[in-house]
């Protein structure tokens, strides 16, 4: 298992990966509720709710790649 070897010898690391998580399962959540409601379209979300899934969406693509 090499996710457990990368954890254990590198903390930092799985810490990285737990915010990303943290921040993915924020996203779906707000999905979720928006297909809960019937709303499928942004300008319909409060502007706050808004900000939170763009800046998300933009820092997950902007995160540095491993190559």
């Amino acid at each position: 298992m090499p996710l457990l070897a990368i954890e254990v010898v590198r903390p930092h690391d799985s810490f990285v990966v737990a915010v990303r998580l943290g921040v993915v399962a924020v996203l779906v959540v707000a999905v979720a509720q928006l297909q809960i409601e019937g709303v499928a379209r942004l300008p319909a979300i409060d502007p706050a709710q808004r900000r939170l899934i763009v800046g998300g969406v933009l820092a997950i693509k902007a995160r540095p790649r491993k190559s």
